[in-house]
C-alpha cells in the first residue's frame, strides 16, 4: 500500500466514490483488487453506455468524484462517453486506460477533456501516480470551498483589488479591468486561483505548478515562467510579483 495516498486519504476524511468502465470481467476483477486496497465505494460498468446511464441517474443523489475507463468497448466506446459527460459535466475526475501510444489518438482525449491517461499494460506506481494526483486535486478544491465558505461567513470581500484598476473575483475565479472582464485561459485562472488564496502568503514555484499542472515536474519550472510571461504579454503589465528563489504572490492595490 502506498503511504502517500493512503494518507492524502486519511486527511481527506471524506469517502470517494468511483466508477471503472470495462468490458473484460477479469480485468475489472483485478483492477477492482487494487482499488480496493484504497477505496470502498467502487462501482463498475461494462461499457461506456452502462456507465453513462450510471452517471446520469441522480435518483439516489450519488454522484462519482473519479471515473475510470477503457476506450475501445461495445455498444459506447470510451471516447464517446466522455464527449457525452462533458456536455453536462466538467468537474468529474477521468482517467483513461488505453493500448494506444499514438500522439493523435493521446491528444484527440486531451482535448475532449480527460485528466489522466494510463498506457496499458500499466504498472501500479504509475496507477498510484495517478491517483495521488487525483486525491491532490480534492484536496485543493476542498481548501478553495472551506476559504470561500469561511469568507462568506464572515462577510469577508471576495474582491482582490489588483494594479492598474485590475480585480480578481474569487467566487467566480474572473479577472474585471475597468469593468470588463479578461478572457483567461484554463491555467491563468488556475495561477489565479491559487495565488488568492492568501494575498500575503508567498506561493512557492512548485506549489504553483502542482496545482495548475496535471504533469508539473518540480525540477523544471519552465511551464510555470512560460505561463506568467504570457499573462504578463496578454495584460501588459505584470499582476505578479516574483522573488527568485522564493516564490511568488498577487501585486495587490
Amino acid at each position: 500500500m502506498n503511504n502517500k495516498l493512503q494518507a492524502l486519504l486519511d486527511d481527506y476524511k471524506k469517502d470517494i466514490n468511483i466508477l471503472y468502465v470495462e468490458d473484460c470481467p477479469n480485468t475489472i476483477r483485478s483492477m477492482t483488487n487494487i482499488l480496493s486496497k484504497y477505496f470502498i465505494n467502487i462501482d463498475t460498468a461494462l461499457n461506456g453506455k452502462i456507465g453513462l446511464d450510471m452517471i446520469k441517474d441522480n435518483d439516489k443523489g450519488f454522484h462519482y468524484d473519479v471515473v475510470l475507463t477503457d476506450l475501445d468497448m461495445p455498444v459506447l466506446d470510451g471516447i464517446s462517453m466522455i464527449k457525452e459527460i462533458r456536455k453536462f459535466n466538467k468537474e468529474i475526475y477521468i482517467v483513461v486506460f488505453s493500448i494506444y501510444n499514438d500522439p493523435e489518438y493521446f491528444i484527440e482525449t486531451i482535448n475532449i477533456g480527460i485528466d489522466g491517461y494510463i498506457l496499458k499494460p500499466f504498472k501500479i506506481l504509475q496507477f498510484i501516480d495517478i491517483m495521488i494526483k487525483f486525491m491532490q486535486h480534492l484536496d485543493n478544491l476542498s481548501k478553495i470551498f472551506k476559504t470561500t465558505q469561511e469568507k462568506i461567513s464572515n462577510n469577508e470581500s471576495l474582491e482582490i483589488k489588483l494594479l492598474d484598476d485590475y480585480f480578481w473575483d474569487k467566487d467566480k475565479l474572473i479577472l474585471v479591468h475597468n469593468g470588463e472582464k479578461i478572457k483567461l485561459t484554463k491555467n491563468e485562472t488556475k495561477l489565479f486561483e491559487c495565488l488568492s488564496h492568501s494575498v500575503t502568503y508567498t506561493h512557492s514555484a512548485n506549489e504553483l505548478g502542482s496545482f495548475i499542472f496535471e504533469d508539473y515536474n518540480c525540477d523544471d519550472n519552465s511551464k510555470l515562467r512560460n505561463l506568467l510571461a504570457k499573462l504578463k504579454h496578454k495584460i501588459g503589465l505584470s499582476l505578479v510579483d516574483s522573488a527568485y528563489g522564493i516564490g511568488y504572490k498577487l501585486k495587490t492595490f
